[in-house]
């Protein structure tokens, strides 16, 4: 995060294991924001991307070194105060992975969502993610033990972090604030990101950014693998054979939706007669919105690291090359979002155009019997589960 819009020119001091002294190049900035969010003044930090391109070290052989770290200066011959190693981790991965998770700051000190945390975990799992990556800011005791639970096994991997700058950083004042902020909440969501994004680049193919009260389900196929080979099997042209992105359009699955007359029985009763544990939330509410999100608001993507420089909750914001998307036809999969209203932003709307058609969506039962018995037996073992 920068405190100004429009950051001065800086260079960068890059450091070589067999070179004596630094090559020095141009810094370039990255915007890592849309104009047209608002927030863009110098009043509130701005997220940018710094990148610092390599010359060949080598004149004589023209090949690229990899340099050891990197230092930021003011001028082209200004002496470093700082300087950041360089974590390269290409050579030693033979194959990438499919699909990794990225968790923005966990913020939840009060609220417990373990038990809907675990059984969250495990469906990933199931569909086919080798790794999350969540990013921590304060979470409730029963949270932490989920999270220690999943990273001694090596399947999450947790990021503490904290605001920068000036902003308030005690825990009860830090989630008031962003409470109240969500503008700077959004903008400081952009770090953990790519963080994440940056720190796969090599090792994972597609990096996909989700909330814990969503998840990207598959209507035909079994997992994300298929699905994504069936996509990418239509998606190719002439043009295109890979995009930078694969966008999933959105649809509410909310908490408070049953059925209770003789012709539809509530989605209670079905759960309880299929033998589904009340404590299975995603399992247990299977009404939707009759009306998906509009294509473009508040969808989710497979992003491509190959293609991938800086992504946001939604979209990708800047690319190797251009930022081609494709756009998963929701008759191929959709992100089931549970909540207990409409965003903010469609609240007017949401009696009307959200709530007013509920369809039952039994897509997500086809995963029952494996979901049902992994995060039992998850829960059981940390003793959340309350019998």
């Amino acid at each position: 995060m920068i405190n100004r819009f429009s950051p001065p020119p800086i260079h960068c001091q890059l450091w070589f294991a067999n070179l004596r002294i630094p090559v020095v190049t141009s810094a370039i900035y990255h915007y890592s924001w849309r104009k047209k969010w608002g927030y863009t003044s110098d009043e509130f930090l701005q997220p940018y991307l710094i990148t610092c391109p390599i010359r060949p070290a080598n004149s004589s052989t023209n090949r690229t070194l990899i340099p050891k770290s990197v230092s930021l200066i003011e001028t082209y011959c200004s002496n470093a105060t700082n300087n950041l190693p360089i974590r390269y981790n290409q050579q030693f991965i033979t194959k990438k992975e499919d699909f990794a998770v990225c968790v923005k700051g966990l913020d939840f000190m009060h609220t417990d969502i373990s038990v809907r945390l675990v059984e969250w975990i495990e469906l990933l799992y199931i569909l086919g993610v080798k790794k999350i990556f969540f990013y921590q800011f304060d979470v409730h005791p029963n949270i932490s033990k989920v999270l220690n639970y999943y990273q001694s096994r090596q399947l999450v991997q947790v990021t503490k972090i904290s605001l920068p700058g000036t902003l308030p950083n005690l825990p009860g004042l830090r989630h008031s604030f962003l409470e109240s902020h969500r503008p700077v909440k959004r903008q400081n969501e952009i770090i953990p990101y790519n963080d994440c994004l940056y720190n796969n680049l090599y090792s994972v193919q597609y990096i996909i950014p989700l909330d814990t009260d969503e998840i990207i389900i598959p209507l035909i196929h079994q997992d994300w693998s298929q699905l994504m080979t069936a996509v990418r099997k239509v998606s190719q042209t002439q043009e295109e054979s890979h995009y930078a992105s694969y966008e999933v359009r959105s649809v509410y699955f909310f908490d408070d939706v049953n059925y209770n007359d003789t012709n539809k029985p509530s989605a209670a009763n079905i759960s309880h007669t299929l033998g589904i544990p009340s404590y299975l939330h995603m399992l247990q509410h299977v009404y939707r919105s009759g009306t998906y999100l509009k294509v473009g608001w508040y969808a989710k993507s497979f992003f491509n690291t190959d293609h991938a420089v800086t992504i946001h909750n939604h979209i990708l914001l800047n690319c190797f090359g251009r930022c081609t998307k494709y756009r998963i036809n929701n008759t191929l999969a959709h992100v089931q979002h549970y909540r207990k209203d409409c965003v903010k932003e469609l609240q007017k709307v949401c009696q009307n155009t959200y709530r007013k058609h509920i369809l039952l969506d039994t897509s997500i039962w086809k995963y029952k019997a494996e979901s049902m018995q992994k995060t039992s037996n998850v829960l059981t073992q940390l003793g959340l589960l309350t019998l």
